[in-house]
């Protein structure tokens, strides 16, 4: 059975200021974007300050001043910011995002994340990293800002691997993580022979799950731009992977970080601090074997 590319490749680009036609896809410009990406809009969920897109690949979100695109497989993030650069010009963007974990199939890749970087670089002129060992999980980053950062932002992020065996059982039976957060409008989506998404929203906060849960490397993510104690807990617990990693992007130093989930140990840990307010951490997690 061929096997599922399921770490994700994210962009987000924020605006210097919102742009009151951003969320508008009269044109088709949002399907031109995602099909620029190779994947296909599923469906759709809004509230007054943000629409929510299911992909066939993962994930896109719009607000009235930020984009947030995320995808899965063999989908190619450049195509998709080439069409969105269409219709936004370089002056328009405060600060830009290109992130992607190490790859369970790299061979099977269109690009990899140098020639990425050195596509971004025409674009935007930032700076390229590598959080985390070249030889064990690590995450790529590129990151550009034209501007110092005077709110608070931050978004969490779980990416998981080789996931219990009960997660798709848990899934048939319509069983979801328990998460702090009331009065969420749901947006999901089951995929053949197996596969699941999950867009949830409120006002301008989002979450989403996207879960690849085939037989061998199966994968899940978690991602949202709020903070509540136990959150990493109750994922942890849901999945029961034997490793995974945090990926936390945050305006300031102020999130305390918890203390790893039970059975589980800190095996890596990097951060970077950026002049223009954000900071970056990655930090990676290993089942302990009793």
């Amino acid at each position: 059975m061929k096997q599922f590319e399921g770490p994700e490749k994210k962009l987000e680009i924020i605006l210097v200021q919102p742009d009151p036609q951003l969320r508008s896809n009269q044109n088709g410009r949002w399907d031109r974007v995602v099909q620029a990406g190779r994947a296909q809009i599923i469906s759709i969920i809004s509230t007054r300050t943000l629409d929510a897109y299911l992909l066939s690949e993962s994930s896109l979100f719009i607000w009235s001043d930020r984009i947030l695109m995320i995808t899965c497989g063999q989908t190619t993030m450049m195509t998709a910011l080439d069409e969105i650069m269409t219709f936004l010009s370089f002056s328009q963007v405060a600060f830009a995002f290109y992130e992607r974990k190490n790859f369970l199939y790299p061979h099977a890749q269109l690009s990899d994340f140098e020639v990425e970087s050195a596509y971004l670089l025409k674009k935007f002129p930032g700076r390229s990293y590598r959080l985390g060992p070249a030889n064990h999980d690590h995450l790529h980053f590129f990151f550009y800002g034209q501007a110092v950062l005077t709110s608070k932002d931050t978004t969490f992020q779980l990416l998981m691997s080789n996931l219990s065996s009960d997660v798709t059982e848990r899934l048939d039976r319509k069983i979801f993580p328990k998460l702090p957060w009331d009065d969420m409008l749901y947006d999901h989506h089951f995929f053949t022979p197996h596969g699941f998404s999950l867009n949830a929203v409120k006002d301008s906060n989002y979450y989403s799950i996207h879960i690849t849960p085939q037989t061998q490397n199966s994968y899940a993510s978690f991602e949202t731009n709020m903070l509540a104690d136990n959150v990493m807990e109750e994922i942890i617990h849901y999945f029961q992977p034997q490793k995974f990693s945090l990926v936390l992007t945050v305006s300031a130093s102020e999130y305390i970080f918890e203390a790893p989930p039970f059975g589980y140990g800190v095996k890596e840990k990097s951060q970077y601090e950026f002049n223009e307010g954000y900071q970056i951490f990655f930090v990676h997690y290993n089942r302990i074997e009793s």
